[in-house]
């Protein structure tokens, strides 16, 4: 991983939250004010954001775009950040609840695939940002 890597992670790390607070208020004022759910879809909005920044900060600091090697790299990075922000997050907020209910299997497996699908997103958006980037720098 490059110098930067650290960088990466934490400007990754910063994002997500953010996006995850963001995303999160918008559910809660949809639901309260307009009667609409948002959904599950609205989850993949922090980890989409936070890949594309991602992905655009990587260009700017190498000057090119990833090889394949290093985007599932970092994909893997990221997706272990999201998921365990979001667990911490969880647990704070739910308490001793959320704890027992990780110990469901269900849960676990819910989990596995989360872990499968944030880590593909990672890697697209991680790609598609370092792509805008390179083609702006073309033109």
């Amino acid at each position: 991983m490059p110098e930067y890597g650290r960088a990466l992670a934490l400007r990754f790390a910063v994002v997500y939250l953010l996006l995850l607070v963001v995303v999160g208020a918008i559910s809660v004022l949809l639901m309260q004010y307009a009667g609409l759910k948002s959904g599950s879809a609205l989850s993949f909005v922090p980890v989409f954001g936070a890949s594309i920044d991602a992905g655009r900060r990587y260009y700017k600091l190498s000057r090119r775009r990833p090889r394949p090697s290093e985007s599932w790299r970092f994909a893997a990075l990221f997706t272990a950040i999201s998921i365990a922000l979001s667990l911490a997050l969880a647990v704070l907020w739910f308490g001793p609840d959320f704890r027992h209910a990780l110990s469901n299997p269900v849960v676990g497996l819910m989990m596995l695939v989360l872990s499968g699908m944030t880590l593909l997103a990672s890697w697209f958006f991680f790609r598609l940002g370092a792509k805008v980037m390179h083609e702006g720098d073309l033109s």
